[in-house]
């Protein structure tokens, strides 16, 4: 799962809307490669905001600034890879084998292959926008972030002096 922290803007029934760290700091990260920031950051229609929905108890714990933890499944990111690119390489192969079929000259097989090829990059923007792959890439609500001062251990606040 790639899990990311992120920041309530605003709520709106069962769902709320969040915004993840700002993108600038993508590119200095040491670990950018394996980081789902970007990737969240381009999930979002409204600039880079989320919507996130809650159950109600959860709603009921949200606010405007509370921090929490979202995810998508990985495996999400995987199938839509695969739908992106082997569908067009598919019918790419496809080509080959109907073009070498029928006999015809070196530049009718190359404008066949280039059809082919854009038929299959239709078919999968088709797939992309239909909503089959939309429901996994919602981000789920994982769970509130810490909050206080993050320094501060769970041993050394139950150490204080109560009054």
């Amino acid at each position: 799962m790639i899990i990311e922290t992120a920041q309530i803007v605003s709520i709106s029934e069962n769902v709320a809307w969040v915004k993840t760290t700002d993108a600038n700091t993508c590119g200095s990260c040491q670990a950018r490669i394996g980081c789902g920031q970007s990737l969240l950051a381009k999930l979002g229609r409204f600039d880079s905001l989320l919507a996130v929905e809650l159950s109600p108890s959860e709603v009921n714990q949200a606010y405007a600034g509370r921090e929490m933890q979202i995810g998508i499944q990985s495996g999400a990111l995987l199938g839509a890879t695969a739908i992106v690119y082997l569908i067009p390489l598919g019918m790419l192969m496809l080509s080959i084998l109907v073009g070498g079929s029928l006999a015809l000259p070196d530049l009718a097989l190359f404008f066949i292959a280039v059809a082919f090829l854009f038929a299959g990059g239709v078919v999968a923007a088709r797939i992309a926008k239909s909503g089959v792959l939309k429901t996994r890439f919602n981000p789920r609500f994982l769970s509130w972030k810490n909050e206080g001062n993050p320094n501060i251990s769970v041993v050394e606040t139950l150490a204080q002096p109560v009054d």
